[in-house]
Order: structure tokens, then sequence, then C-alpha cells
């Protein structure tokens, strides 16, 4: 993993970065050493904080790179990182006054049915979406019945948004990842990263992280680009059963 790529004191200087410590605000930790906690409980991908740090890293260094390859990398604007609500504003009604997450397995979005659970350490109770692989694994005397709060307001002039992540294979042509952004953009809808590879054969394959408010958004922004004539297929990509 990352310890035995870097070395136990590059580690340890990557934990206490700043870079580390906005990654894991990002994905709705408190700390670096929460978040590499949920990477073994397999709340988080390792794929998901790499490619986090690799753009927290460069929007700090001020560079906006687009690499054409076989595989290429878009690095987009991000919004600032979002502090942890606190227990008098949570979305999330059954967890009053207690230490919560959205657990980063299967990025649970608001009208989403969702699950809480209890963790095993002090990171508290870890909210998955229902149907999640790892509530799966989870003894029944650790879940929470826990719902969203439909009288939750987000702060004047802050909109709450929700990281997921989503792939959509493409007919291969210039433009095409211009033209989907293009409609993210008018969704008002946040990229936090894009990745495109292409394939022989003239198709590609593209993943989008993106900042969503509620599920219909999800929907409908999913309709619309489903509905573009060199869309393939489009998917959530989660560790949810569907």
């Amino acid at each position: 993993m990352l310890e035995k790529a870097l070395g136990k004191k590059g580690f340890d200087s990557l934990l206490k970065s700043e870079p580390m410590q906005i990654v894991a605000n990002r994905c709705n930790y408190q700390t670096a050493d929460d978040l590499l906690a949920a990477l073994g409980y397999g709340e988080v991908t390792l794929n998901t904080v790499t490619n986090r740090l690799r753009e927290t890293i460069r929007n700090q260094e001020g560079k906006t790179e687009v690499r054409s390859s076989d595989t290429a990398e878009v690095n987009l604007p991000t919004q600032n990182p979002r502090p942890l609500p606190s227990s008098n504003d949570s979305p999330i009604a059954g967890v009053e006054g207690l230490v919560y997450h959205m657990a980063g397995c299967c990025h649970p979005v608001p009208g989403e049915p969702i699950l809480g659970a209890v963790t095993l350490s002090n990171r508290g109770i870890s909210i998955h979406r229902q149907g999640c692989k790892n509530i799966g694994n989870i003894p029944g005397d650790r879940l929470v019945p826990v719902n969203w709060n439909p009288i939750h307001q987000s702060p004047p002039g802050r909109r709450q948004t929700y990281p997921i992540e989503i792939q959509i294979e493409v007919i291969d042509r210039v433009g095409i990842l211009k033209d989907i952004l293009t409609r993210l953009t008018d969704s008002r809808v946040n990229v936090y990263n894009a990745q495109v590879k292409t394939f022989p054969g003239q198709t590609a394959v593209i993943n989008l992280g993106l900042d969503i408010e509620h599920c219909h958004q999800l929907e409908q922004i999913c309709a619309q680009i489903r509905k573009m004539s060199d869309v393939l297929k489009l998917r959530r990509l989660s560790q949810v059963e569907d």
C-alpha cells in the first residue's frame, strides 16, 4: 500500500501534510488518521484517495494539466473542503449528538435509502447506502436505523454537496469530454476529478468525480448524458448491489 511505496518516514510525512488533511476533509473525515483507518475498513477506496491527493497537490501548485495519451487526466477546480456538520445542523436524522461520516465505499446522497454502522474505533457511525456490500459483513447489533433529515438546510450562501463517481463509455471523438463537462456545468455540478482512457476501436472510458446535492439531481444529469449520441453506457461506481 502507500506505506510500502513511500517508506515509513515518507508515509508519516504524507499523513501530516496539508494536502492529506484537505483530502481527509473532502472525504468527510476529520483527520488523515481517520482517513487511513477508513481505507483499512474499505469505507473509501485507495483510487479515490490518490486521485484527490494528486488533484489537491496540483491545485496548490497552481497548475492545470491536460495529458493527451492513451490515458489522459484532466484536473479541474474544486470547491473548498466542507466542514463537518454540527449535531444541531445534521443532514442525517438518528445520529444527533454523535460523530458520523459518509462511507466512501458507496457515497450516499440525500434521497437514497441509508443505514448507519457503528465503527470499531472512535470514528463514530459510518453512513452507507442500503445494499452496500460492506453492510453485509457487519453484525446486526452494530447497525443503526437512520434517514435523511427533511428539515435540514444548508448554511446561507453554501450548497451542501456529496461526492459520487460515475463511469461513462463513449465513442471516442474530439471534444466528447468537453461536451459532457458542459452539460454538468450547465446543471451547476462541480467536477472534482476527470480521467479518460482510450481503447483500440474508437471507444473511451471516462471516470468522473462529481459533487451532488441530492439523488434527483444525479438522475437528471445522468439522463442528460445518456441522451448524447456518442454515449454507449453510464454507470455509478460504488459497492452497492443493483
